[in-house]
């Protein structure tokens, strides 16, 4: 039997509705991977604007487009995995202003 475990939340970060999406596996307790993904929430549909992610076996920002599209990537410092998805989600929280407002600036 497997110990592999999924699981995804919303975190609603501010009034218009802008929220962090989590997703992570583990298994018996070791984290094997990690999504953490700001979405800004305009005209009742959510835009994913930054994703933190530890594929490619390195953690990493993905800035992305109105579109979904990674404009850029950023390699961040190589932590252990648990580590790099507590930084992103809380960089993710402190940091939501500035990734809003970066997201209206790449408007087409």
């Amino acid at each position: 039997m497997t110990g592999v475990r999924t699981r995804e939340y919303f975190e609603t970060v501010n009034p218009e509705g802008d929220t962090i999406r989590v997703r992570f596996a583990t298994d018996h307790g070791e984290l094997l991977w990690y999504t953490v993904q700001f979405e800004v929430y305009v005209e009742g549909r959510y835009y994913p604007a930054v994703r933190y992610a530890a594929a490619h076996d390195y953690p990493h920002r993905d800035v992305l487009d109105w579109s979904g599209h990674v404009v850029d990537k950023m390699w961040l410092v190589p932590l252990p995995l648990r580590a790099a998805f507590n930084d992103a989600l809380a960089t993710a929280k402190r940091d939501w202003p500035q990734l809003r407002a970066e997201f209206f600036r790449r408007k087409p």
